[in-house]
């Protein structure tokens, strides 16, 4: 048994209480505080953080990382459709770290990178959609875009090739009628 861990997680959870009795802060209130104050970034990542250093003591809340996720994606797509895209990379950023298993997510921020001709980073992400959902097109189409915006253009013309074949064996007849 490890039980460094243990008083780990006992220490984490000690202290998250005694917060809670000598001052009164209640952390999970604290994080919809955030989010109710529209710091979205600042709301998420103190929740990671909190959850990380908790080691698993302390329960998530389902209904905050939702409401969360869904305010860092609308105000994220805001700053994208007006050309911001430094602050729908931080937005998006947000969204992935409360759940960090969805390819939607990683396609949004690199499609924001890509606005930002930051190319290696959004080839990561668009490696990252892919890996996330080898069936579909989208990763395969942003990485033919960062590859060709980094001048890779062998690597992009194989990217492209794999897009026109995912979307060619696609089952979904809206998808083939792009091609």
């Amino acid at each position: 048994m490890n039980t460094s861990a243990f008083s780990h997680n006992l220490a984490v959870h000690s202290a998250y209480e005694d917060l809670v009795v000598l001052f009164g802060w209640d952390l999970k209130l604290l994080w919809w505080t955030l989010l109710g104050a529209g710091r979205f970034e600042q709301a998420a990542e103190f929740y990671r953080n909190m959850m990380d250093m908790s080691d698993g003591s302390m329960e998530a809340d389902y209904a905050f990382t939702q409401e969360c996720s869904k305010l860092c994606v609308e105000n994220g797509d805001a700053a994208f459709d007006a050309n911001n895209y430094g602050h729908a990379i931080g937005l998006y950023s947000a969204a992935i770290k409360l759940d960090s298993a969805n390819d939607g997510m990683f396609a949004k921020r690199s499609k924001a990178k890509l606005g930002n001709m930051l190319w290696e980073e959004a080839l990561i992400d668009a490696q990252k959609v892919i890996e996330l959902n080898p069936s579909s097109y989208f990763g395969h189409q942003l990485k033919h875009a960062a590859l060709h915006g980094a001048k890779r253009y062998d690597e992009a013309i194989d990217a492209f090739r794999i897009m026109l074949s995912k979307i060619e064996n696609a089952t979904d007849t809206q998808i083939r009628s792009k091609s």
